[in-house]
């Protein structure tokens, strides 16, 4: 996988991107002949597909099943141009049919005609996202103006069209994509829960008075050693290696082979005592030697190399979702970064929404999400990274960009805004436990998609 994140299979994101590794993009073509019936009766209209070619139109292959029960597919290929351009080349003489538009048969017709206007729509927009490589040019060309002149009439995207609409929309990697997308399901699609802990996310004070008791209050930043737990575990491991191997190692160097065993002794008696002493020395209060910490290193360092806990991971993965997705972040990173963040705060269509103070406080809260979950369920953080918003905040400010200027946002103030993000998450889970389990258990399931998860999110509303 390409992450330990990964979640979401057919997308095959770096760490921190939209990496839905094990789950699924999912389109769900229909087949030409219900593309075709949809266009038919809706497109001509519209000037969407003038003529269709005789090439044939092939599904893309499947990957598995969805939460539904439909068929998961990748909608990965060549790009394609918008289907106007395309209607257009036809028409122009580049089909053998001479332009001609294809008519359904009689039966075809009739059930048709038996069909709402809306779900017209819906089976025309679904067509398109599943015939289509999944480009952003077809979503802002063609699907885009369909989706809001089927809102402009009253008509409303099913959810199985939304969440296919948000899977191609993720399969961009483009945070503008998905910003104008989930812009779009929250006026014509139902959605209502998306963006709405914005409120709840409010700014820490800029007043020292005020800040210094809230400091009291917060939650500590977790410990994390990770760097010298994984040098400590790796470092032993290799001594006790070469301790084994001894025998086999020393006639190469002409050396004693018992040596090995006399090292390997030692190191067992190194290990006990380090053990032993802060155990010892919690009985004798005088003590205020507690051990020289090798050992805690190592098995830390030996926990976390050699640990894989599907649950641990999809608890904070769906902690990830649900704080960026309540937040209001056009981003499904299930291992948010400062890479994801910076996609925010420089991108041209979310620049200004989170380059300010505020935006970069959601992002804080985001970040720290995963933090929160695993630190209320595990000593040791493994899979989060709490060193992710202490570089973010640094990043920011040798920038110089505009959300480090007030006053408060100096070095000084980082370890506080950290701590008020994280408070803001902790109490964010805690209002939403269900629905994290929710998401841990579809996500631990291996058959799941972003735009179920949305429903998934939506429907506990």
């Amino acid at each position: 996988r390409p992450s330990r994140s990964a979640r979401f299979g057919g997308v095959g994101v770096s760490p921190g991107g939209v990496a839905w590794g094990r789950m699924g993009v999912v389109s769900e073509p229909r087949g030409l002949v219900v593309l075709l019936a949809g266009l038919a009766a809706v497109a001509p209209s519209h000037g969407l597909v003038r003529s269709v070619g005789p090439a044939p139109v092939s599904s893309p292959p499947g990957l598995g099943r969805d939460l539904l029960g439909g068929d998961l597919t990748t909608t990965r290929g060549r790009r394609s141009r918008p289907l106007r351009a395309r209607g257009r080349e036809q028409e122009g003489g580049g089909s053998e049919q001479g332009g001609k538009l294809a008519t359904p048969s009689p039966l075809l017709q009739t059930a048709l005609e038996g069909l709402s206007e809306g779900s017209k729509y819906n089976v025309v927009i679904k067509g398109m996202l599943s015939q289509q490589a999944p480009s952003a040019d077809l979503l802002r060309g063609d699907v885009f103006p369909l989706v809001e002149e089927m809102g402009g009439k009253g008509k409303k995207l099913d959810a199985s069209t939304r969440a296919t609409l948000v899977d191609v929309a993720a399969t961009t990697e483009q945070v503008g994509v998905l910003q104008q997308v989930m812009r779009l399901s929250k006026r014509h699609a139902g959605v209502v829960r998306y963006g709405s802990a914005m409120p709840e996310l409010s700014l820490p004070p800029s007043d020292g008075r005020r800040r210094a008791q809230m400091l009291e209050q917060l939650p500590p930043i977790p410990e994390d050693n990770r760097q010298a737990e994984s040098l400590a575990a790796l470092g032993f491991s290799a001594a006790v290696g070469v301790s084994l191997g001894w025998p086999s190692i020393a006639p190469l160097f002409d050396q004693n082979p018992d040596l090995g065993g006399f090292f390997l002794a030692g190191l067992g008696l190194f290990a006990g005592a380090d053990l032993l002493l802060p155990i010892v020395a919690k009985g004798d209060s005088s003590s205020e030697f507690q051990g020289f910490g090798v050992m805690s290193l190592v098995t830390a360092g030996l926990t976390r190399l050699f640990t894989r806990d599907v649950t641990r991971e999809c608890r904070c993965e769906a902690a990830s979702f649900l704080a960026g997705y309540l937040a209001g972040l056009p981003s499904f990173s299930l291992r948010p970064n400062v890479k994801e963040a910076l996609k925010l705060i420089d991108g041209e269509e979310t620049r200004e929404e989170f380059s300010t103070p505020a935006g970069v406080h959601r992002i804080l809260v985001w970040l720290v999400a995963s933090v929160a979950s695993e630190s209320a369920e595990h000593r040791q953080l493994i899979i989060s990274d709490p060193r992710q918003p202490q570089a973010l905040l640094k990043l920011l400010r040798s920038r110089e960009a505009p959300s480090e200027q007030p006053v408060g946002n100096t070095e000084e103030d980082d370890e506080f805004r950290i701590r008020s993000a994280l408070g803001q998450a902790e109490l964010l889970l805690r209002k939403s436990g269900t629905l994290q389990d929710a998401l841990r258990e579809r996500m631990e399931s291996g058959a799941a998609t972003v735009g179920n998860c949305v429903s998934l999110v939506e429907q506990k509303n």
